[in-house]
């Protein structure tokens, strides 16, 4: 733990930064811990440690299990604590609290399998997020993880977080047990989990599996995104026109990424977690989307409202609410 300590206090020191999370959401010359050869994974294990998913374990009921990460192992010196839930990987470092790791792989686990009968609702989409080790990464803020990243891809090959190709990243001040997406104007705190998880599910997932749903590419999604906006914009136009509904502004929000926000906005619209959750989050998202009721998303977006009901992509039809099986 102590070798932990210091190794992730010599990563904190670096300035320049090498890693981002997507939309939603180092280290100097010495090396970290070093990792000791004898770590024999079995023969269900993966090589790349005790936190990567395996396809035999990618459908197993998760047991929501914090497991610590053992010296040896390829991640030991990077990140301290996993929790993994059927193909995606949960990470973080030992301040991020054990309980609020749990909840996020809680969320997860309640996305995945939205009937909560131990098997994932849409194995395809599964077994994309196990293929690209889709991975959340928690930490208390962005600093910290740019941080490990920086100090791994200082590392000689291979690199020790170089099979993770999907991430997205949650800090634990927005990450909050029995919060909402509206927050404090709902009366509740606000729950990033519910907003970041989905953000991974979606790339590493859902999209992989079902190219309608791929924000990367012109498919069914962005065709309904261009209608949405009011035409294709490929940057983040000045003003939208009068028909829009959706009106993203930020401007460091590319193309893609404004995509993996519309479907955001769509499914949990959908799923009642904006305007059926309180009038007040009407208010607060009609800047950026206006159809913010489940009835408003249907009689406004027939095109998307279509597609997230399109039984053949086993989609969520709840929301979670931190409590599965």
């Amino acid at each position: 733990m102590a070798a932990f300590r210091m190794t992730y206090q010599r990563a904190l020191i670096v300035t320049a930064v090498l890693y981002t999370t997507a939309c939603g959401g180092g280290g100097d010359k010495s090396s970290p811990t070093a990792v000791t050869p004898n770590f024999q994974p079995t023969p269900t294990a993966s090589p790349y440690g005790v936190c990567a998913v395996t396809s035999a374990s990618s459908t197993q009921p998760p047991s929501l299990t914090v497991q610590v990460i053992p010296e040896g192992d390829p991640l030991y010196g990077y990140y301290y604590k996993c929790v993994k839930v059927f193909g995606v990987s949960h990470l973080a470092i030992e301040s991020f609290p054990d309980e609020k790791l749990v909840h996020v792989a809680t969320i997860t686990a309640e996305y995945l399998d939205n009937n909560a009968d131990g098997i994932p609702d849409d194995l395809a989409s599964n077994a994309s997020l196990e293929r690209t080790h889709a991975v959340m990464i928690l930490t208390n803020n962005a600093a910290e993880r740019d941080a490990i990243h920086r100090l791994s891809a200082q590392q000689q090959d291979p690199q020790p977080l170089d099979y993770i190709t999907a991430i997205q990243g949650q800090y634990t001040d927005e990450t909050n047990a029995g919060g909402t997406l509206c927050g404090p104007p709902c009366g509740r705190q606000f729950d990033a989990s519910l907003e970041e998880v989905l953000h991974l599910l979606q790339n590493a997932g859902y999209a992989m599996a079902h190219p309608n749903l791929d924000p990367n590419r012109t498919s069914l999604l962005t065709e309904a995104m261009d209608i949405a906006r009011g035409g294709h914009f490929n940057t983040v136009p000045t003003t939208y026109p009068p028909s829009a509904w959706y009106h993203y502004t930020d401007v460091t929000c590319e193309y893609r990424c404004q995509a993996t926000e519309y479907f955001y906005w769509g499914l949990t619209t959908l799923l009642g977690a904006q305007g059926d959750l309180h009038p007040a989050r009407c208010q607060d998202i009609e800047r950026e989307w206006e159809p913010c009721t489940k009835a408003g998303l249907q009689a406004t977006d027939t095109m998307l409202y279509a597609l997230l009901t399109n039984p053949a992509y086993n989609l969520p039809t709840q929301l979670p609410d931190g409590q599965y099986r």
